[in-house]
């Protein structure tokens, strides 16, 4: 079925908005897998600033532990209930820092965290709980001293190493940022480009589709202006310039 020329300019336009859908499509996917990549970084980034608020929680516990220890050998009791309070409240910071490094972090990062929740508690526990003997009773809280320095290396091994393993998720997600958007920019680039060429090609064969008919047509109609009435039309389609040539065709052979 022969297009006439204004289906043909109808195609042509309804392509070039195809075409527009395409890149756009290719622009938003691109877009969403960035974002989505971003997101992800910005959870790990998330998970190791708690942690790093855990392990200083950590520490700050074995200070406060070792404080009170120097008050009781001293035999320096004032401020005894702020200075456990003030314990507690580490403890809990440690818990609730360490829990949020979770909720951001990769499966395997909430799996390791989860191992070490029942230490990370009693960890806390114990500091208050030395606080408090160290200013109320030093010989016994001198007795839990080993037991508490044991418990704190040991966490603090298996800390560094969640610490180890966020980093490392943050340096690949990083990693894998970077490489979406690469692809992201290379695919938005050869997609834009095809359509460019697709559109320029296709306009091109459009042009000339409906150009050099009429053309053919100009030629004619000169000719049989000027009175030649031997000019051979060439009859081609069926659009808008094809019927003018048969048109033109017929007012010759009457003329003749």
């Amino acid at each position: 079925m022969a297009l006439s020329i204004k289906n043909k300019l109808l195609a042509n336009g309804i392509l070039a908005i195809a075409l527009t859908l395409v890149v756009g499509v290719a622009g938003y996917t691109g877009i969403f897998r960035v974002d989505h990549s971003m997101d992800q970084i910005v959870d790990e980034a998330k998970a190791l600033r708690h942690q790093m608020a855990a392990d200083m929680m950590h520490d700050t516990l074995r200070s406060d532990v070792y404080g009170a220890l120097f008050d009781g050998v001293q035999g320096r009791y004032d401020g005894r209930d702020k200075k456990i309070a003030t314990a507690r409240e580490h403890a809990a910071q440690l818990t609730k820092s360490l829990a949020a490094a979770g909720e951001t972090s990769s499966a395997e990062v909430k799996a390791m965290i989860a191992k070490i929740k029942p230490e990370l508690e009693r960890y806390g526990s114990t500091s208050a709980e030395l606080v408090q003997l160290a200013l109320s009773d030093f010989p016994r809280a001198q007795e839990k001293v080993p037991a508490f320095v044991a418990l704190f290396e040991k966490l603090e091994t298996e800390m560094e190493q969640i610490s180890d393993r966020i980093e490392k998720t943050v340096e690949l997600s990083q990693k894998s940022g970077d490489q979406v958007v690469d692809v992201a920019k290379l695919i938005i680039v050869l997609v834009c480009l095809f359509a460019a060429v697709a559109l320029i090609a296709i306009s091109v064969m459009l042009a000339r589709g409906i150009l050099l008919p009429l053309d053919r047509a100009l030629e004619a109609a000169n000719a049989v202006a000027a009175g030649d009435l031997t000019v051979t039309i060439d009859v081609k389609g069926q659009d808008e310039v094809g019927q003018l040539l048969a048109a033109l065709s017929k007012m010759k052979d009457d003329l003749a």
